[in-house]
């Protein structure tokens, strides 16, 4: 008798409560991989059961009909590193713990759940700090660039300066393309070869030991 058969109602459920991620907590991993330029895209999740699929297998449970066994209330949808992990480690990772993830991770993407709303509001914390990031890191290049003229201003010293408090401080949270724009800022140095002399200013020229 198979133990694992999935019907497509149940498929349809599981990856639509998912929001394409893996269910382990803090895991952002997706169960579906997006194209590219020279494959399809593809589906990476693995199908962890709560409940063994058998009596013998990880956090088995005697007694659940085969029905019961693969329904959507006991699968739930991890990615290929996560799922061996709840299964070879089922002692740490019983079924009530699984259960409670299950139902935190699904009500993430359920609109109006207090997960859903957490969420919600970390996307918008995190969209406000990188558009804050972005207007500081953009004022900080153009200050630099207007400055450059300056005698004694080193404008590399100060664009890697500003690239280090990118990589490392409060303005980290700035978006890539923002991000990289320091480096761009950096004056590239000048072989000597291609150094000119000034110049000498007009003026009279005196001779010396007497008048010409």
């Amino acid at each position: 008798m198979k133990t694992r058969s999935y019907s497509q109602n149940t498929i349809k459920i599981l990856f639509g409560a998912s929001g394409n991620q893996c269910a382990f907590p803090g895991c952002t991993n997706p169960i579906i991989v997006s194209e590219t330029p020279d494959s399809h895209a593809a589906v990476v999740a693995q199908i962890c059961h709560i409940y063994a699929a058998s009596n013998n297998g990880p956090r088995g449970k005697p007694g659940l009909t085969a029905t019961e066994r693969n329904s959507p209330d006991n699968l739930i949808l991890m990615c290929g590193h996560h799922h061996p992990l709840v299964d070879k480690q089922w002692q740490t990772y019983p079924a009530e713990m699984l259960k409670a993830w299950k139902k935190t991770h699904e009500a993430k993407f359920q609109p109006g759940t207090a997960e859903a709303l957490k969420l919600q509001e970390s996307i918008q914390q995190l969209a406000f700090v990188q558009n804050y990031s972005d207007q500081q890191i953009a004022a900080e290049i153009e200050a630099i660039r207007q400055r450059r003229f300056i005698i004694g201003y080193t404008i590399r010293q100060k664009a890697t300066e500003l690239a280090e408090r990118i990589e490392r401080t409060e303005l980290a949270g700035g978006s890539s393309q923002i991000r990289a724009k320091p480096r761009l800022v950096r004056s590239p140095a000048v072989p000597a070869g291609n150094i000119k002399p000034r110049p000498r200013a007009a003026g009279k020229v005196k001779s010396i030991g007497g008048h010409r």
